[in-house]
């Protein structure tokens, strides 16, 4: 396997012929299934844990944000009138 991507890496795409490249997309799709099958997934449990931290951090920065903008408008309001 390591040969052929080396073969493919010294040739340029456009150079190479469609069945070539189909061949490139399965072998690219072949690979993409046998790394996915590496992953290790989240259960139940931790997914909604972090999906609450992420929501909760999402409300307070907004909060944050939203009393920063207000403050600095008035400040600017303050100045130019």
């Amino acid at each position: 396997m390591a040969k052929k991507n080396q073969k493919l890496a010294n040739k340029p795409a456009e150079n190479r012929g469609l069945g070539e490249r189909i061949s490139d997309l399965r072998t690219f799709f072949e690979l993409s299934k046998k790394e996915l099958k590496k992953v290790v997934w989240p259960d139940k449990k931790e997914t909604m844990s972090t999906t609450g931290a992420v929501m909760i951090l999402v409300v307070v920065i907004s909060l944050f944000l939203g009393v920063m903008d207000l403050g600095l408008s008035k400040i600017i309001e303050a100045i130019l009138s």
